[in-house]
This record gives C-alpha cells, sequence and structure tokens, in this order.
C-alpha cells in the first residue's frame, strides 16, 4: 500500500455536534466513528474498531504489517486523523471558554467487562493535573449515587486527549470516563442491551450535576448568561 489511496479517498472530518443546552461541557467520543474507506478497513479489526492511526502490532499476533509504509501515507494519516481530531477538540472548548471561566472535557470510552471485584466505572484525571479534583470527586459521587462502582486513576489514569487538553489552572479541565460495556451491551457485546437507557440517563445525570457546580462557581454575570 503506497501513500496515494490516502489522497484519493481522505478520511472524514470530526463530526462536531454544538450542544443547545447551558453546560459548558464538551463530550469527546473518539472511538465512536464508523465510516471508514477501504483502504483503513484493509488494514485489519484494530483499524476497524478506530484504534490508533498507526496499529504496528497486537499482543496476539505480532508484527500485522509486512513492510513498512511511505512517510507521505505516515503523515497523511497524522494530518487527517490526530491532528483533525484534536483541532476540533481544541477548537469546541475555545468556544465554550470564551463564554464561561471554567469548561469541562468529558473523554468518553468503554472498557471490557470486569469481574463484580472491581468498579464498572474508572475517571481519570491525570492524578489531578487534567481536571480540578472537586470536578472528578463530584463526577465520582454522580456514579456511587446511581448505584455503579468506581474508582479514580486506577486502572486507567487518563490518556492521551485528557493530557493535550486538560489545563485546569487556565479553565478548561478534562476528565476520561471509563466506562464497562457490560452496563450497557447485551451478552455478546455487539448491541444495546437492557441497561443501555439507563446508563444514557446516567451520562445525561452527570452532565446535569458537573455542568450545574459549574455555572454555580462561575461570576453572577456570567452564569446568567
Amino acid at each position: 500500500m503506497t501513500g496515494v489511496s490516502t489522497y484519493r479517498n481522505p478520511l472524514s472530518p470530526p463530526l462536531v455536534v454544538k450542544g443547545r443546552g447551558p453546560f459548558p461541557i464538551l463530550l469527546s467520543i473518539p472511538h465512536s466513528g464508523t465510516d471508514y474507506p477501504a483502504w483503513l478497513v484493509d488494514h485489519g479489526p484494530r483499524a476497524r474498531a478506530g484504534l490508533g492511526i498507526i496499529p504496528g502490532r497486537t499482543p496476539q499476533g505480532g508484527e500485522l504489517w509486512r513492510r513498512k509504509i511511505s512517510q507521505s501515507e505516515f503523515f497523511s494519516r497524522w494530518s487527517q486523523a490526530h491532528v483533525a481530531y484534536h483541532e476540533a477538540v481544541a477548537a469546541a472548548l475555545a468556544e465554550l471558554r470564551a463564554v464561561h471561566p471554567d469548561v469541562l472535557l468529558l473523554d468518553c470510552h468503554s472498557m471490557p467487562p470486569r469481574s463484580s471485584e472491581q468498579s464498572q466505572v474508572v475517571l481519570g484525571d491525570r492524578h489531578g493535573s487534567s481536571c480540578a479534583s472537586w470536578l472528578s470527586n463530584a463526577a465520582r459521587t454522580v456514579f456511587s449515587r446511581h448505584g455503579c462502582s468506581c474508582t479514580l486513576n486506577d486502572p486507567y489514569a487518563g490518556g492521551w486527549i485528557v493530557e493535550r487538553h486538560g489545563r485546569p489552572m487556565s479553565g478548561v479541565h478534562a476528565l476520561q470516563v471509563e466506562l464497562d460495556r457490560s452496563l450497557y451491551l447485551d451478552a455478546k457485546l455487539s448491541a444495546p442491551g437492557p441497561g443501555f437507557d439507563e446508563v444514557a440517563q446516567l451520562l445525561a445525570a452527570l452532565v446535569m450535576d458537573l455542568g450545574e457546580a459549574l455555572l454555580a462557581r462561575a461570576p453572577v454575570g456570567m452564569a446568567a448568561e
């Protein structure tokens, strides 16, 4: 495969849906895309799952490539996938930040089913460097109130998205949210399960609670806007 095919079939730009409510919160869902060109789907199951710009190997299968990709292919993927996504997130946060003194990025992920001894929800704030502790603790309270066991920074402390965009001292908070897939999918983890609606309501409650908390801390004039 050469870099030429990439230029003939560029990736779709990130989809940004503007919120209609008053809350200064942005939800990032980085692994939710399904519109993949054929050249990307042919890279294997990891690429089809939306994981990684250039997946090189898997623990089970070893090396995935017979040969190295070209430099032009690399930079094409980098600009169309990685750079484009982060620019879209940064622009959306800047738009919120222009109106609100504090904004929050909720970076949404799912994780494989866990044992009954493990938490169903894992929050990550890079050990306090990407999000103020009061917000992280408020999020834990929401999940606990809805009957979900929740841990902070264990075993996931947050990835590159929250590290890249979280600047709590500048009013931009970023919190990674990992949900056990069995909470909302069926037994085969391939379709919505009986808990789907409940999890949707839980996430809505999370946004409302944290959004109201952010607005309550804003100066009166700004909160009124």
